[in-house]
């Protein structure tokens, strides 16, 4: 029997990655100066000229998570689903790692300069490496365990003898 692919599933990897991402960048605002309100901020005027305000705010932990969701369907549909999930589990959590690294490298060393120079500079480059290689593996995290589920056998379904 053929396996569906598990939307839920993505979603929920797409999430925890993106809230991974909103711990990552608190706890670093708790110890720093660092704004998080800052952060999220930037990311709505990476798409839209805002002045600092609540909504700004709001509207760039929105758009965080809608992009967190795009990574994981991306990243789910164009490798753990066709090359992952059917072998052991480390290729998922090695594969997400490396997609996020490069992620990072294209956003930060690419896209954000142009798109938004300002963004680049609120936090060093390794806060935000270790960020998204924390929503790499909380990502390979719940794919993995979607992995197992997918595997395991129905309780329900009929023996065939």
């Amino acid at each position: 029997m053929q396996a569906h692919f598990p939307i839920r599933g993505v979603v929920l990897a797409g999430l925890a990655g993106g809230l991974a991402e909103l711990v990552w960048v608190g706890l670093c605002a708790g110890f720093g100066p660092l704004e998080a309100s800052r952060v999220a901020h930037e990311v709505t005027a990476s798409f839209v000229a805002t002045p600092m305000s609540a909504m700004s705010v709001w509207l760039g932990i929105a758009v965080h998570l809608l992009l967190a969701l795009a990574v994981a369907f991306g990243f789910a549909a164009l490798l753990w689903w066709p090359l992952a999930r059917h072998r052991a589990p480390v290729l998922t959590w090695v594969l997400a790692a490396a997609t996020l690294s490069a992620v990072w490298a294209v956003n930060f060393g690419v896209v954000l300069p142009v798109l938004n120079p300002a963004f680049v500079t609120l936090m060093p480059p390794g806060v935000t490496l270790a960020s998204k290689l924390l929503f790499g593996m909380s990502m390979a995290a719940v794919l993995t365990a979607c992995t197992a589920t997918l595997r395991a056998p129905n309780p329900q379904a009929p023996v065939r003898v």
